[in-house]
């Protein structure tokens, strides 16, 4: 029951059978293999559900990547390559896809976003430009942001003068010249035809 992150013994109880049903590839007149069914609950408690539909949910991932493996060994026979490797390529996405599901459910399907502010210091004298702001989380969001140094954000000695507007000299800007030269006409709007 703590495998599965439940308190009920009937949920752990069903659980385990539909594992022990998916983990044993071998004829059913033969026992259940100790090893397989201790890793298989060995990738439950690594999973660590926290309630019931995080325990099915890891129950089918344990399944489905069990059968792709088994999948996988039998398409190294040729006579089996093309079925065994097409559904076990369908299976390990549909773990892909599993472990996604996870992810969105334990997160409650919120999004961190982290925004930056990226400082660029020139200076003259020493013609050299120190960037600042790399202080990232690291990756897959673990851990924390270092704290960014203490920077001044008055303005440094690069100065801007306003030039000339940038708008086009031309003031009949939907006027071309026609092919034949013979003069100007309006562009036409190719959606109005």
């Amino acid at each position: 029951m703590n495998a599965f992150g439940t308190t009920s013994a009937e949920l752990a109880e069903r659980l385990i059978n539909q594992i022990i049903n998916t983990t044993h590839l071998q004829s059913s007149n033969e026992p259940v293999a100790a090893e397989n069914l201790n890793a298989a609950l060995a990738a439950v408690t690594g999973i660590a559900p926290r309630d019931e539909a995080e325990a099915m949910l890891a129950a089918q991932m344990v399944g489905v990547h069990w059968l792709a493996m088994d999948l996988l060994r039998k398409a190294n026979d040729r006579a089996l390559l093309n079925d065994a490797g097409n559904l076990a390529v369908k299976l390990l996405r549909t773990y892909t896809t599993q472990l996604e599901a996870l992810k969105r459910y334990r997160s409650g399907g919120e999004q961190l976003v982290v925004v930056q502010h990226q400082h660029v210091n020139v200076t003259a004298d020493q013609a050299a430009v120190q960037v600042s702001g790399g202080n990232y989380p690291a990756p897959e969001g673990r851990g924390a942001p270092s704290k960014p140094k203490e920077q001044s954000h008055a303005p440094g000695p690069i100065t801007y003068e306003s030039a000339t507007s940038l708008q086009c000299p031309n003031p009949a800007r939907n006027v071309v010249p026609v092919t034949n030269g013979a003069g100007k006409a309006p562009v036409q709007n190719a959606r109005r035809r």
